[in-house]
């Protein structure tokens, strides 16, 4: 039995360490006066085309819908030319 876990174990560990994903944030508040923040993020070992974001409607200590995703703009691609098509 303790070959069987050993054999288990030995075929999990690799799959799980090479299916991590590496993300990447950079957050700069170079219009900070206006409450604007530049919000930089990179996705990368990414197993699907489709990439799906969501965002809280809610803050801590609050029941009240906010809606923070009508405040998102000036969406850019990733330098290479590739558009991204996102909903609100």
């Amino acid at each position: 039995m303790k070959i069987f876990y050993l054999i288990f174990l030995l075929l999990i560990i690799p799959t799980t360490i090479t299916a991590q994903t590496y993300n990447q944030y950079k957050i700069s508040f170079n219009n900070a006066v206006h409450h604007e923040a530049i919000i930089e993020a990179e996705f990368s070992n990414l197993e699907s085309n489709i990439l799906e974001l969501r965002m809280s409607r809610t803050s801590p200590g609050r029941y009240a819908l906010h809606e923070f995703a009508k405040n998102v703009y000036n969406v850019k691609t990733d330098g290479k030319g590739n558009y991204l098509y996102f909903i609100r």
